[in-house]
């Protein structure tokens, strides 16, 4: 019976034994484990820079990453399904999940590719839907959106905004009108929404003829109406009508000063045309600016989505243009 004890407790003795170096030997793989992720996550993506190159229904992306205290073998990043022409650091690649050998402690990387039925089209009306997602989160992310020529935004909407989120920035290449953020550590995904319209087919003859005979209607009512109150005056009573022209006008809005110096060589050619032509009085119409100034119809709309953005200038719908009044100084 004692030795049947002793053989008991000595196999109880070597089963913990066994469980202690077992548990040992997990711990001391997990802490390799860490150590491990620590030197990857040492490991930073500095910036990384999109631009997208936008056509009628299909796009070119093009990427460029900047790596800093790289400790990783490979970069490991997957690109929409669909994609073609892909070109990464000078080299064709033919799948869209992409493993880049690494074998540098501060690296960059080129990757560029084309998508088709990227750009959702409705009549005369563009959508265009993004979302960004890369590996690890970019210390500083820089997105650009070129729109095809003859292209423009519609920011008189204010309840449907074409642009989502609001752009850091909306300028011209003479052109193409660029959009554009620029975040540090950016949410992760980064969703974008552009919606655009394209300005050359409002000069199709079926939009000329169906604008001109709305306008010709809206003269017409004009003149009837401007009739109808000449006759009806003769009958006001002389009183009232001293009345009335005694009553104080309305206080204008409050004129603000804007520093010279907030806008681009562009802008300010702008809206020293605009003072010239007394614009807070007398609107501008928008193609005799591109007109005057020898300048694309992408280019005028682009300078004048800008100034619209800082609240410099307003335009009104008129016919197929528009009519541009100042409402700001600049000095």
């Amino acid at each position: 019976m004692k030795v049947q004890n002793y053989l008991l407790n000595s196999s109880k003795k070597v089963h913990r034994n066994s469980l202690s170096k077992a548990l040992f030997r997990t711990i001391l793989i997990v802490a390799v484990l860490m150590l491990a992720l620590d030197s990857v996550s040492a490991s930073l993506l500095k910036q990384a820079v999109i631009v997208d190159y936008l056509k009628e229904t299909s796009m070119t992306e093009s990427i460029n990453l900047s790596l800093s205290n790289n400790t990783d073998a490979n970069f490991s990043l997957t690109l929409p399904d669909k994609a073609y022409n892909i070109v990464v650091n000078g080299k064709k690649f033919s799948n869209n999940t992409l493993k880049i050998p690494l074998s540098c402690a501060q690296c960059e990387i080129g990757i560029s590719y084309s998508l088709d039925n990227i750009v959702k089209k409705v009549n005369n009306q563009f959508s265009f839907y993004r979302t960004l997602h890369f590996p690890k989160v970019p210390e500083q992310q820089t997105y650009l959106i070129h729109l095809p020529v003859g292209h423009s935004i519609n920011i008189t909407d204010e309840a449907s905004p074409s642009i989502v989120p609001k752009p850091t920035e909306i300028f011209t290449d003479g052109e193409n009108i660029i959009i554009g953020w620029k975040e540090k550590n950016p949410e992760s995904p980064s969703q974008y929404l552009v919606v655009y319209y394209n300005t050359e087919s409002f000069e199709s003859l079926s939009y000329i003829i169906k604008n001109d005979l709305s306008h010709t209607s809206v003269v017409i009512i004009n003149i009837l109406l401007l009739i109808i109150g000449l006759v009806a005056g003769f009958f006001v009573n002389k009183a009232i009508a001293k009345r009335l022209q005694k009553k104080a006008p309305k206080e204008p809005a409050k004129q603000f000063i804007v520093p010279a110096s907030l806008l681009s060589p562009d802008e300010k050619i702008v809206v020293d045309f605009l003072k010239k032509k007394d614009a807070k009085k007398n609107p501008v119409n928008q193609k005799e600016i591109g007109k005057e100034l020898n300048w694309s119809k992408s280019k005028v709309s682009a300078v004048l989505s800008n100034l619209y953005y800082k609240k410099i200038i307003d335009r009104e719908k008129f016919g197929r243009n528009y009519k541009v009044k100042l409402v700001k100084d600049v000095a």
